[in-house]
């Protein structure tokens, strides 16, 4: 990263935890937006497909993963070789597991992340050669799980259809601000995500305008979610 983008992102950091906000903080859509999505593979998918799935599963629940467990390196698979033609953005979808930018990772560190690890990982061309522009990258996992979504004072969200499903609603496409409502435990770190509210991550309002205002937020769209005075 330059000099003046570091500059920048320093200042929106600086500038953010001036004017912390409590009473709202951000849902961010990265783990549905199919615009950031890559048809990443590895070496663990061609071996073992159940593996690579629970891995994948462990990683976005906030399962406790050790390095060792993961893969060198990830390719775009043959099927989606027109990926290999895009940028990566500074957050996105490797084969349904969440990374991120060098940039990223660097507008984040202030910010209390709890137990969220950043793994350096190569993401490849469809050769499995080239190496994307813009690295370094990560994968990047949310490790701190909270579960302060409110189906009493949230409205317009998709609720669970079926008794099995783990989460309890799904943002709708038509979701608007202040319509997902969070309970006041959602407060304590500044990403996380919630099993709750399926597909869900988290970011504290400062987090949100120090990435805004930096825009490493690229496509992923995000609602503002009021947190919820406590009861006495």
């Amino acid at each position: 990263m330059s000099d003046r983008n570091s500059d920048e992102t320093a200042s929106a950091i600086n500038e953010s935890a001036a004017q912390p906000s409590a009473s709202h903080v951000w849902y961010l859509d990265a783990r549905r937006n199919m615009s950031i999505g890559f048809g990443f593979r590895d070496e663990i998918w061609e071996r073992n497909r159940k593996e690579r799935i629970d891995l994948s599963a462990r990683l976005n629940r906030g399962d406790l993963v050790e390095c060792n467990e993961l893969p060198p390196r990830m390719w775009i698979d043959k099927g989606f070789q027109r990926d290999s033609n895009r940028k990566l953005p500074h957050l996105f979808s490797a084969g349904s597991v969440l990374a991120c930018s060098q940039s990223l990772v660097d507008a984040l560190k202030p910010f209390d992340l709890g137990k969220s690890v950043f793994w350096p990982m190569s993401f490849l061309k469809h050769d499995r050669e080239t190496p994307f522009e813009g690295g370094p990258f990560y994968l990047f996992q949310i490790r701190e799980i909270k579960r302060a979504f409110s189906t009493k004072d949230s409205v317009n969200y998709i609720p669970r259809e079926f008794d099995h499903q783990t989460f309890l609603g799904l943002v709708s496409l038509t979701q608007k601000d202040d319509e997902i409502r969070l309970l006041a435990s959602a407060s304590e770190v500044d990403v996380w995500i919630d099993p709750s509210l399926g597909k869900s991550i988290f970011v504290s309002d400062a987090v949100y305008r120090t990435l805004r205002k930096t825009n490493l937020l690229g496509k992923i769209a995000a609602l503002r979610c009021p947190i919820l005075p406590e009861s006495n």
